[in-house]
């Protein structure tokens, strides 16, 4: 009888192994849909660890968040905080990472700060019952969030106290957190939130102390022509 009992318990692990295979492989061959839906834009769906252009002081960056996001395969353990100048490849290597995450079965999802802002002002200003707190809630729910472009937006009180509720409120249910920036952790501190900037900075930070590439591949098309 106990070892009927076992082989049933094997036949059932077998079969939910059987199940994320599948699911692994359909969401495989369907991957730009899912980042579709996890609120990646057109510009990044294409963007993984294969492309990003591995150059000098790029390459050392590229490691350093193909080892976060491998450190994260399975169970999500860790916040980070990805701070540099535009078009040193930020949000590329954070859609990588998500994508690498969302193959994995982890529930993700991309956001710019501004947007999320502006949805929340957009509900309150409809009048939608409970839209605030609705859209907080939301955004601390995820399994894993990309919080992209951090002091780009307008910086008000309210600003600043939603992005702590969601911030704080993620770290404190151990749920990861994929922070974008400009700002260093002391920019941070200085121009939005010293308690803000000791939440993100609790995570691990990899600095992106690189050159514009964008920039760069225009320069180098403009001597071409």
């Amino acid at each position: 009888m106990a070892n009927q009992t076992n082989l049933c318990g094997k036949c059932y692990r077998n079969k939910l192994e059987y199940q994320r295979k599948k699911r692994k492989q359909y969401i495989k061959e369907n991957i730009i849909t899912e980042l579709t839906r996890a609120g990646v834009p057109p510009k990044y769906l294409q963007c993984n660890f294969d492309n990003f252009k591995k150059t000098g002081q790029r390459n050392a960056i590229y490691n350093k968040v193909l080892s976060y996001t491998q450190a994260n395969k399975g169970e999500l353990k860790e916040s980070v905080f990805f701070v540099g100048d535009n078009g040193t490849g930020k949000t590329h290597l954070a859609v990588a990472a998500m994508r690498e995450l969302i193959l994995d079965l982890h529930q993700c999802y991309f956001i710019t700060v501004p947007e999320l802002l502006f949805r929340i002002r957009g509900r309150i200003r409809q009048g939608i019952e409970g839209g605030e707190e609705g859209v907080i809630k939301k955004f601390k729910g995820y399994e894993f969030l990309i919080l992209d472009e951090l002091g780009a937006e307008k910086v008000t009180d309210y600003s600043l106290q939603i992005l702590y509720i969601i911030i704080a409120g993620r770290e404190n249910d151990l749920k990861p957190t994929l922070i974008t920036s400009n700002l260093s952790l002391q920019g941070i501190e200085n121009k939005l939130d010293p308690r803000l900037a000791s939440r993100i900075g609790g995570g691990r930070v990899v600095k992106f102390d690189c050159e514009d590439y964008r920039l760069k591949s225009k320069n180098y098309i403009k001597k071409r022509d």
